[in-house]
């Protein structure tokens, strides 16, 4: 399935109003690749278990809304930046999905 701005911006609206009610979850970002896979990055605040596994729920939910669709996710966790700023680690092109 090729996507259309309209369902990149469906899945990752999605994916955002479902990723921002999780505490700890501090941004998300989302791009579509060349190859038409939808990229969405999650960022947390920690590293632990359970806020993990409330993302990876999601993204389950994701690849069994879109089966068609090929979607790539990432968890970054900003303790493991090591100071860096989240703009230098966030690759080109991914927008911020903005909290509503």
């Amino acid at each position: 399935m090729v996507e259309t701005p309209s369902s990149l911006t469906t899945i990752s609206a999605l994916f955002a109003e479902r990723a921002y009610r999780i505490s700890g979850v501090q941004s998300v970002y989302v791009k579509q690749g060349n190859d038409q896979v939808v990229h969405i990055w999650t960022v947390v605040d920690q590293d632990n278990f359970v806020l993990r596994e409330s993302v990876y729920q999601i993204e389950g939910t994701l690849y069994d809304d879109f089966p068609d669709t090929h979607l790539d996710f990432y968890v970054l966790t900003i303790e493991r930046l090591g100071g860096r700023d989240l703009k230098t680690v966030i690759p080109y092109g991914f927008v911020l999905n903005n909290r509503n």
